[in-house]
């Protein structure tokens, strides 16, 4: 009896770790992980360069925005080779693995270096693993994932980096304040050994997007089981007896089209030129241009304008990441709405509130709510474009190739659009420091809150054109309706025959 029950839990401890529900868990909690420890060493950054590595305080800025650069540059470089590995791998399970392991290592030379090289060595190896993350992460969970279910399980990953990136600085600063150096990375380092934990339990999943033809079970009917079907295939089976020669050139040239695309193959660039493609990373990339822009600007103009020390303008910026915890429930609406309607309100939100911040140029109660509330409807504008578009990036190649089997070669593209996704992020993430940082030292508030809106605007122009060109030019062809009207003609045909003879053999 016992013997039974470790083989029926065994069984089921089996099925849990392939699981679509255990693989969106792992993949969420492998970005929070990525998030917290990216976001942890920021509030003690400035400490480690003057204390640790020696750093003069002249020149303390410079060399963390150098840290920034490279941290951001690691992901630009590393996130088209990940994709491409993860692509030509059946194994994404592996590549996770070292993702995490150098993480680990990235973490151990922030908590023991004495050196600025060493910091900038961390910095990289911290990019290089946020790439393999977000990367791999993402293509794993679209092998475990529906088409119709990815934006819900998009949802968990983006709530997974909003908790990451709220929790770090904020453990850090309290930790690091009252325990010391080495208690403030030890709990890095414990957070590490429960992801390493659970990608280690991780089993990986049959994808969800290959489709497999159905086999004809012993003794079950092959024939159709309706009229309509019957039609349909009598119609195939004459037009295959009619043309042999015909199916014979066109298997010839998938199979030519097969061979010309090796698995594996690099097709970023093939990605590249489509328009949806195109789209929704304009999207992502602008929407990420405001948060990182309103990161760089927000606390200083706080600190400035109501006199409170940096903690207070932490907290208040806390509201901007607040709506992000709705992601999961926004995931849902893009599964059940589609991603446009989304991303759109998302970027207009961020158009008309932007700014709204300008109005803010002193302190008063009136004024901290007003800033509270316009940070977090922003917030929610930057989670309905991130969340929706996100999803629609992850399964793109699969999609496509549904239409065009061979497009991306046997090995597909998934990982690749996931690295794309990873570039757009990483770039809006150096770019909107940068600009927003410019306009505010050179033009001032309202200046930079104008830039805010526009940059939003920027983002909802071609989601806009892409609308009106779906519904002006993206009509049936005349050929389509023609071959539907036939077939239709074609069954209502069969289904008079067939009724006719039916009468005929009752009477």
């Amino acid at each position: 009896m016992s013997s039974g029950t470790a083989k029926c839990f065994s069984k089921k401890f089996l099925e849990l770790r392939c699981s679509r529900t255990f693989v969106i868990c792992t993949v969420a909690i492998a970005v929070f992980v990525d998030m917290f420890l990216y976001s942890l060493i920021i509030p003690i950054l400035p400490t480690l360069l003057t204390d640790r590595a020696q750093v003069t305080a002249s020149k303390v800025q410079v060399a963390l925005a150098g840290l920034l650069a490279a941290y951001n540059v690691a992901i630009v470089i590393c996130a088209p080779i990940s994709g491409y590995f993860a692509d030509k791998w059946s194994n994404r399970k592996m590549p996770l693995l070292g993702g995490l392991f150098a993480l680990a290592g990235a973490t151990v030379l922030f908590t023991l270096s004495k050196n600025l090289g060493l910091l900038y060595l961390a910095r990289i190896l911290q990019g290089a693993s946020a790439s393999i993350v977000w990367v791999v992460g993402l293509a794993l969970l679209v092998d475990a994932t529906s088409s119709e279910g990815i934006g819900s399980a998009m949802g968990w990953v983006s709530l997974g980096l909003s908790l990451g990136d709220t929790c770090g600085p904020f453990i850090s600063g309290v930790v690091y304040e009252r325990a010391g150096h080495y208690t403030a990375f030890s709990v890095a380092f414990a957070v590490i050994t429960v992801d390493i934990i659970l990608r280690c339990l991780l089993l990986e999943p049959q994808s969800q997007h290959v489709s497999t033809p159905k086999e004809v079970q012993p003794g079950q009917d092959s024939a159709p089981q309706s009229i309509e079907s019957y039609v349909l295939e009598g119609r195939s089976g004459r037009i295959a007896e009619g043309m042999p020669q015909l199916m014979d050139s066109q298997s010839g040239l998938e199979n030519q089209q097969e061979k010309d695309v090796p698995p594996g193959s690099f097709n970023i660039f093939k990605l590249l030129r489509y328009p949806d493609m195109l789209c929704s990373l304009w999207c992502i990339f602008m929407i990420t241009v405001v948060l990182t822009g309103l990161e760089a600007v927000i606390p200083l103009h706080i600190e400035l304008t109501f006199g409170w020390s940096s903690q207070g303008a932490g907290l208040i910026f806390v509201s901007l990441a607040i709506p992000i915890f709705l992601s999961p429930l926004i995931g849902m609406l893009s599964d059940r709405f589609g991603s446009r309607p989304l991303s759109a309100a998302g970027l207009l939100l961020a158009t008309v509130f932007g700014p709204l911040l300008a109005l803010i140029r002193s302190f008063s109660v009136g004024r901290v709510v007003a800033l509270v509330l316009f940070l977090a409807v922003i917030g929610l504008g930057i989670s309905l474009v991130m969340t929706p578009e996100m999803a629609v990036i992850s399964i793109f190649a699969d999609s496509k190739a549904k239409e065009k089997p061979n497009e991306f070669g046997p090995g597909g593209a998934t990982a690749q659009c996931c690295a794309l996704t990873t570039i757009a992020t990483a770039t809006a993430g150096s770019v909107g420091p940068l600009i927003t940082g410019a306009i505010q030292s050179t033009s001032g508030w309202t200046a930079t809150s104008i830039a805010v809106g526009a940059f939003g605007a920027l983002g909802l122009v071609p989601v806009l054109l892409k609308a009106a060109y779906d519904r002006n030019f993206s009509q049936p062809k005349a050929e389509d309706t023609a071959t539907s009207s036939a077939e239709a003609k074609d069954i209502d045909t069969t289904r008079a025959t067939m009724l006719g003879s039916k009468r005929g053999r009752n009477a």
